[in-house]
């Protein structure tokens, strides 16, 4: 079982029974809520929620629940395929309860899809521990957005799984993920395209404090990125990089992983292509083991760091 397996199956609450007509809530600990912005029953209002009259909307059954009498007791969002949803301000979706997920239903491009515009401030803010998001399409539209899914230092837990992220033409920057002081963060079976920058962006991910037991695998990674594709400066504890695709078209030093100097873990069995000759930061204790890259894309990846 790869990585991706076990981070859909891992939480008991997710383990979601197919019916006739839909999904039974099997053996969730709390509610299950329905969102579909296409169903013409579907309204932010009392009496909704459910599979035949959803809510319209993620943010207001993010509300719902922090008004139950036990917000945290695991609780789901079903997000219909063909819901669309625009984030327009700063922490337009508010994840700030325990344990609740929110998961998108459909493949491909039938999944739920999440569009940034307006403002540059514009995000996604996970607040709480054990939150999950899952299987959700996620679109810039905005020239300079500062970062797209904030992880402040309460978001321990955190899963992002089975989504993808990409840009409009119009967009310079890229959907980014930067966590605080949050452990045990994991961003497991994401695709992140942005192969269509022509300027150098930001990091997919980066953090602000020490996210320690971080889990970076299974992912698909390829544009411009810099100064690294994973910008993880402040010192962690026992950070795992596993089984990633990435291409990083720009010529940065430590094009691929940059990490604090006394950070610890591994980073392993990741391919793809760098630019530069050194696309790992090797001054850490992070052990490095069948990494290979190629500075040339119509070439197979070398043994990187090299062996010694």
């Amino acid at each position: 079982m790869g990585f991706l397996d076990y981070f859909r199956a891992e939480d008991a609450y997710l383990a979601l029974t197919k019916v006739q007509g839909g999904l039974s809530q099997g053996s969730l600990t709390g509610n299950t809520y329905w969102v579909d912005s296409s169903d013409a029953n579907a309204a932010d209002a009392g009496g909704r929620g459910t599979i035949s009259a959803p809510f319209a909307s993620i943010d207001y059954a993010i509300d719902v629940i922090t008004a139950l009498d036990d917000p945290t007791a695991g609780h789901v969002i079903l997000v219909k395929s063909g819901h669309t949803e625009d984030i327009e301000s700063a922490a337009a979706i508010d994840l700030d309860i325990n344990n609740v997920a929110v998961v998108g239903l459909g493949h491909g491009l039938n999944r739920p899809l999440l569009t940034f515009k307006t403002l540059d401030t514009a995000t996604i803010e996970v607040a709480a521990t054990g939150v999950r998001i899952e299987n959700i399409r996620f679109r810039n539209e905005i020239a300079d957005l500062a970062v797209a899914i904030t992880v402040t230092d309460a978001g321990a837990g955190f899963r992002l799984v089975n989504c993808d992220f990409t840009i409009s033409a119009a967009a310079t920057v890229i959907l980014k993920t930067i966590a605080a002081a949050a452990a045990d963060v994991a961003i497991v079976g994401n695709r992140f395209n942005y192969a269509i920058l022509d300027t150098d962006a930001a990091s997919v991910f980066s953090n602000t404090g020490s996210t320690d037991r971080l889990t970076i695998a299974e992912n698909y990674i390829d544009g411009r990125f810099s100064p690294a594709v994973i910008d993880l400066g402040s010192t962690s504890a026992d950070i795992l990089v596993v089984n990633n695709k990435i291409n990083n078209r720009v010529s940065a030093v430590q094009g691929i992983l940059s990490v604090g100097a006394n950070t610890t873990g591994s980073c392993c069995d990741n391919k793809g292509y760098s630019v530069h000759a050194t696309p790992f930061d090797t001054g850490s204790a992070v052990a490095f083991a069948e990494n290979y890259f190629s500075d040339d894309l119509t070439k197979s990846g070398i043994l990187s760091p090299a062996d010694s």
